[in-house]
């Protein structure tokens, strides 16, 4: 993900954003060109009409109460964290261009791969400290301190071009912090012979608010305007989900804590 940001920006000075982008976007196709001719087709189970309707049945991977809290923790998390992502860039612009005497050669590109990067380790530590501290506890803490940045760091575009930086490097770190630990949550609630299944859900979910986030972020400043308001309405609206996360665990609680 952040390679992604740093090649745009680099092929965008060579050969503009619209080519840059065509480029960028190759890279799921490759990806399903790597899949059909790396992965080696198995049979798994005898294709009788009673194992492919069980196949695509998903409600018991709903019914397990604490597996759909899990799963929508990782909703609200991909919302918080794919919206941020798809306008960190953006917003670092709009943050230095309020400070025209700030003369910055780094490549705001640049600035956004390394806080992207700082996500890295924050979800393996994360996970770590999930597995000595309590799982859901830790989920709970990291959601709400991320959830209040999201809500906070969109108004404080106008602050010293270095402090906003500093803000967005916590907060994709808080962000991400929790990532590992929603996955291995979901595994180990996941019944054995639901995994796949299960996965399949918790993976849809995610990345469905993974893809509306952005949309949400840009619906906002079309209609509060591009200005510091603008910016912090929008960040606003993704801490605003992010924080529910806790909300969601409480509502579908684990037998055990995990």
């Amino acid at each position: 993900t952040a390679l992604s940001v740093f090649l745009t920006g680099l092929l965008a000075n060579w050969i503009g954003w619209r080519w840059a982008a065509e480029i960028i976007a190759l890279g799921p196709l490759t990806g399903f060109l790597l899949f059909a001719f790396s992965v080696k087709p198995g049979k798994l189970w005898s294709p009788d009409e009673k194992a492919m309707t069980a196949f695509w049945d998903l409600r018991p991977a709903i019914r397990n109460r604490s597996a759909v809290g899990y799963m929508l923790g990782y909703a609200v998390h991909c919302w918080g964290l794919f919206g941020f992502r798809s306008w960190l860039v953006a917003f670092l612009f709009f943050s230095l261009s309020l400070q025209p005497e700030v003369s910055y050669k780094f490549g705001l590109q640049n600035i956004a791969t390394l806080i992207i990067l700082a996500g890295v380790p924050a979800s393996i530590l994360g996970n770590e400290g999930a597995l000595r501290w309590g799982r859901r506890r830790v989920i709970n803490t990291i959601m709400l301190i991320s959830g209040l940045l999201g809500i906070v760091i969109g108004f404080s575009a106008g602050l010293p071009f270095m402090i906003v930086v500093g803000l967005c490097f916590v907060y994709c770190i808080f962000v991400m912090l929790d990532s590992g630990s929603l996955a291995a949550g979901m595994v180990s609630a996941a019944r054995a012979h639901e995994r796949g299944r299960t996965m399949a859900v918790y993976s849809f979910l995610g990345f469905c608010m993974a893809f509306l986030a952005p949309l949400a972020v840009g619906g906002v400043l079309d209609i509060v305007g591009n200005g510091i308001v603008g910016w912090g309405f929008a960040f606003a609206s993704l801490g605003l989900v992010e924080i529910t996360g806790p909300v969601w665990l409480r509502l579908f609680p684990s037998g055990v804590e995990t």
